[in-house]
């Protein structure tokens, strides 16, 4: 029996809180490099899953670097 893997998406928000979401990563990132920590953050103060940053980020062409927990 093969198991297949389910490919996590990220959660529908509002244009608004989207375009926040970029802003911050764009804001907090350096060298095109975004630290976990700061991507914690960002959801926390946003109110979005980690997920969701991580892909904002992917968009961006950012890294989610330093990451602690592997949750990105």
């Amino acid at each position: 029996m093969r198991l297949h893997r389910l490919k996590a998406q990220p959660e529908n928000i509002s244009d608004e809180k989207e375009q926040a979401l970029e802003r911050m990563v764009l804001e907090y990132a350096e060298e095109n490099r975004l630290a976990c920590a700061r991507a914690e953050l960002i959801s926390l103060s946003l109110g979005v899953e980690r997920f969701t940053v991580g892909a904002a980020a992917d968009r961006l062409n950012i890294k989610i670097s330093s990451c602690q927990m592997g949750c990105f």
